[in-house]
């Protein structure tokens, strides 16, 4: 039999590894002989997440933290179990209790940051993720998506600032070298000649397998009239990434400019099917 920390820590292992259903297994058996802490049933919570048996999750998760009730950490993770889950509103709910504990630290801000994003609330997302940085202004997460949420507001100036210290901090991050590249071809930015050249290079740069870096560099090119230098990019983008709408769109945008009038009605026909099933 082993002793309780090498059991939790096997629980843990094999649950980094991907055995969900045997650091389950294990995690039970710990519970059912008696140990009874929060950790335990906070990681038993997320096995059952990654099985996709959401009452068995929120069920562990609330006994964490009926035996951890001030820890926002808990609540954290509740949150973030359901805003996986598309359960929007319980999400909310627990992104708000989980940033009302002082000290928990970013991480509950920075869900609720998540959950504000997916629910359209920018502006509230925007102060979450500004005091998730606050917190911790070493964690990129927090920086990129702090950028992210000023740049979707049309704060250019500050989404600038964000992005360019995240890639102070974090130069081979190419999260970052993406959302500012995207951020200084947006219009609204209303960069030069010479800027716009520098974030073409910082895309140009980037792993070819991102599907948002093509897109961004076709989408820049077509609305620059090089349609036929865009066309690759925007193919590649939609390859890569088949399942997005507003690619299929540009798409047909481009095809329609350089006169392959077949492909642009496909391209916006898929666009509209996609529309209606909610991509």
């Amino acid at each position: 039999m082993f002793a309780r920390g090498e059991e939790i820590s096997i629980c843990t292992r094999a649950y980094n590894a991907s055995r969900f259903a045997e650091s389950q297994a294990t995690l039970e058996q710990v519970i059912a002989d008696g140990v009874r802490e929060a950790n335990l049933f906070d990681l038993l919570a997320s096995c059952h997440h990654r099985q996709q048996r959401l009452p068995d999750a929120v069920r562990a998760m609330s006994e964490a933290i009926r035996l951890e009730p001030a820890s926002g950490l808990r609540y954290a993770h509740l949150a973030q179990i359901l805003l996986e889950e598309k359960r929007y509103p319980d999400a909310y709910d627990a992104a708000k209790k989980a940033a009302e504990f002082a000290g928990d630290g970013y991480f509950a801000y920075k869900v609720r940051g998540d959950v504000e994003t997916t629910l359209g609330m920018l502006k509230q997302a925007e102060v979450s993720y500004s005091r998730a940085v606050q917190l911790n202004p070493q964690d990129p997460e927090a920086i990129l998506l702090l950028g992210i949420s000023q740049h979707s507001l049309w704060k250019y100036k500050e989404a600038k600032t964000s992005f360019e210290r995240g890639l102070r901090l974090f130069p081979n991050n190419a999260r970052f070298h993406l959302a500012y590249g995207k951020l200084l071809l947006d219009p609204g930015a209303k960069a030069d000649a010479g800027t716009q050249a520098t974030a073409v290079s910082l895309l140009e740069r980037l792993d070819t397998s991102l599907s948002e870096a093509h897109y961004e560099l076709g989408k820049h090119l077509l609305r620059m009239d090089r349609a036929e230098q865009a066309l690759p990019h925007l193919e590649i983008a939609a390859k890569l990434n088949p399942g997005n709408s507003r690619i299929h769109l540009t798409l047909a945008n481009a095809y329609r400019v350089t006169g392959w009038a077949e492909a642009a009605a496909s391209e916006l026909n898929l666009f509209k099917t996609m529309q209606g099933e909610g991509h």
